[in-house]
């Protein structure tokens, strides 16, 4: 089950639709973010302060800050022109938001301000690049120097088998 009491809180004055999902409880992500979506496409304007309240709960201010620094450079294009990059920040908070409800890449809201194949493009560019990777040594440093891992119960496991000869 999946409680929406944290995606949609001080949503109770958008209205009847946003009144039934504050109390509904889902039993999957997908049909949370199908209603989500629904919602977004019907009452644009007022699902948009939801939004931006979900991306701040998503990426708040300390982590993006965090994340700002190890996103790689981009390199300008040789020929110039294109159309303009999205913000590293909406793309990152939609990123977030796939990975951590479940929902499928197509199913990435509009509201957000990216497409699906923009976020998952930058996805794969990142992953490639090592963001996810760097983030999250990132995180341990930064909260290692606050004093908030205690090493004392970190575990290192691994395993080594031997070979017998002439196996593969």
């Amino acid at each position: 089950m999946v409680s929406v009491g944290l995606a949609v809180a001080g949503a109770s004055d958008l209205g009847k639709a946003w009144n039934c999902v504050a109390r509904c409880r889902f039993r999957t992500i997908s049909s949370f973010t199908a209603c989500l979506i629904w919602i977004m496409r019907h009452r644009r304007s007022r699902s948009r302060a939801v939004v931006d309240e979900l991306a701040r709960r998503l990426v708040p201010d300390e982590l993006w800050d965090l994340v700002e620094t190890l996103i790689p450079p981009v390199k300008p294009r040789p020929q110039g022109g294109g159309r303009s990059r999205v913000d590293d920040r909406a793309v990152f908070t939609a990123i977030v938001f796939v990975l951590t409800s479940g929902c499928a890449w197509r199913h990435l809201p509009p509201s957000f301000g990216v497409t699906v194949p923009t976020a998952h493009r930058r996805f794969t560019q990142w992953t490639q690049a090592g963001l996810w990777w760097r983030l999250h040594h990132a995180a341990l440093d930064e909260l290692n120097s606050q004093g908030l891992i205690d090493w004392s119960r970190a575990v290192v496991a691994g395993a080594c088998i031997r070979m017998r000869n002439g196996t593969r």
